[in-house]
């Protein structure tokens, strides 16, 4: 089953089967018990790089340099916002 079908199942937009209601629960049950680690929150700070002779932006979790600053970490995972409530 794919999940568009099983979510329409769920929403009762189509009406499935005992069998194929039965296959959808069981998927959303898996999904909502998924492995979720909680949103960590850093900051770019610029920081002196040995081998590139220079500052580059580097992450406030988990001190990876990166030559960009995406809104998240691409090696941590954290979200750059810290500090911009």
């Amino acid at each position: 089953m794919t999940n568009d079908l099983a979510v329409r199942i769920l929403n009762g937009d189509v009406l499935g089967t005992t069998e194929q209601t039965h296959e959808a629960v069981a998927m959303a049950i898996k999904a909502l018990s998924a492995d979720a680690q909680p949103v960590r929150h850093g900051k770019w700070e610029k920081k002196w790089h040995s081998v590139f002779k220079g500052d580059l932006p580097c992450c406030s979790v988990c001190h990876s340099f990166n030559a960009f600053r995406w809104d998240y970490c691409p090696n941590c995972g954290a979200r750059m916002d810290e500090g911009s409530e």
